[in-house]
């Protein structure tokens, strides 16, 4: 390289470097590295061998330069200004949304009625309500699951094919509130008793059992890492690592998917029942639904074309039915609230709990 090159090299490379990383620079900035580039090539000369041959006016590079800077300057104080007109733009949605959530969770309250009793925490809002229309009745929890760690799938004794009624689980596991969880059925694991869950099982983040269901509408259903209740339609080809579900179970059927009512399978179809219900409103708060049933005169239970119609007039977006009948059992602040169809708290072998 010749002598005039590495001087204008050494002379010109900061300049050069800076507008590089600066890429971003409008036209009139680009005109002046374009002119800059062309004086270096009009004054690159291999013929000249001596620095003192270098005759050149420097102060037509150092007003170029001054240009460039001075551009960059401008382009720095738009930037900031558009940063500034973007934080605030931030901070007014902000604001608004926080009004509209605000808003969203008074008319959801409207539609509930009055809360019976209320547990405000750092981890959790909840609020626990009656719900009866006409022939039934029972209790609905609202939640606004703040720690998603304070909402679990617990089994029964911790131990596959074990099951207690739903306030021991609540009871072991200092739970203030818990409502019985997935299906199952009484089976025989080497000559001794035992309590096989349909579907799959999971519970903090760990598969705890899962068998191949191919009955219409079997799902699974829980909450993700975010506390964020999610589910899946659940047969042979079902993916289960991918539901991102980190407590949850299997039942059927699914009732509402993005606020619109899903196909009840025939079997199920207009029979009233107790019901255990999970659902969740637009801003991600649970709502948890126990409805008591088969007891003439207190309550008849209800069908799941009904409790369908229910759900959206309460604006809940997704629900999905769990294990019902016998099994309904709505537990709160070391009490059974409801009255369970068998007279007594049927045992289960796991439950959805809110700890304290």
């Amino acid at each position: 390289m010749s002598k005039i090159n590495i001087v204008l090299f050494f002379f010109l490379a900061p300049l050069i470097v800076l507008v590089l990383i600066l890429y971003n620079f409008d036209n009139q900035t680009e005109k002046y590295f374009y002119q800059m580039e062309n004086y270096i090539g009009s004054n690159s000369f291999h013929s000249i061998e001596s620095i003192n041959e270098i005759n050149f006016n420097i102060n037509d590079s150092i007003n170029t330069s001054k240009k460039i800077v001075n551009n960059l300057n401008n382009n720095y104080n738009k930037y900031d200004e558009l940063i500034n007109e973007i934080n605030s733009s931030i901070n007014i949605v902000r604001k608004k949304s926080t009004f509209t959530l605000i808003t969203y969770d008074y008319l959801v309250n409207l539609k509930l009625g009055d809360s019976i009793f209320k547990n405000y925490t750092s981890n959790y809002k909840l609020d626990v309500y009656n719900i009866e229309n006409g022939n039934y009745k029972g209790y609905m929890a609202k939640i606004k699951l703040i720690n998603p760690e304070y909402f679990k799938l617990k089994i029964a004794n911790n131990t596959l094919g074990e099951k207690l009624p739903t306030s021991e689980i609540a009871k072991n596991n200092d739970a203030i509130l818990a409502i019985n969880g997935g299906g199952f059925f009484k089976t025989s694991l080497n000559n001794k008793p035992f309590t096989q869950t349909v579907g799959t099982i999971i519970s903090n983040g760990n598969l705890i059992s899962s068998i191949p269901v191919n009955e219409d509408g079997f799902f699974i259903t829980g909450i993700d890492n975010n506390g964020h209740l999610i589910g899946k339609t659940l047969n042979y080809e079902t993916n289960i690592e991918k539901t991102n579900i980190n407590e949850g179970v299997s039942f059927v059927p699914i009732l509402l998917k993005n606020s619109e009512k899903q196909l009840i399978p025939i079997f199920w179809r207009n029979r009233k029942h107790p019901r255990t219900i999970i659902g969740k409103f637009a801003n991600e708060d649970l709502l948890l639904i126990v409805i008591d049933g088969r007891q003439p005169g207190y309550s008849s239970g209800v069908t799941l074309e009904t409790i369908q119609d229910k759900l959206l007039e309460f604006g809940i977006i997704d629900a999905y039915n769990l294990d019902g009948g016998g099994s309904s059992s709505f537990y709160y602040d070391s009490s059974l609230l409801n009255k369970p169809s068998d007279n007594y708290e049927r045992p289960v072998p796991n439950a959805f709990i809110l700890r304290r």
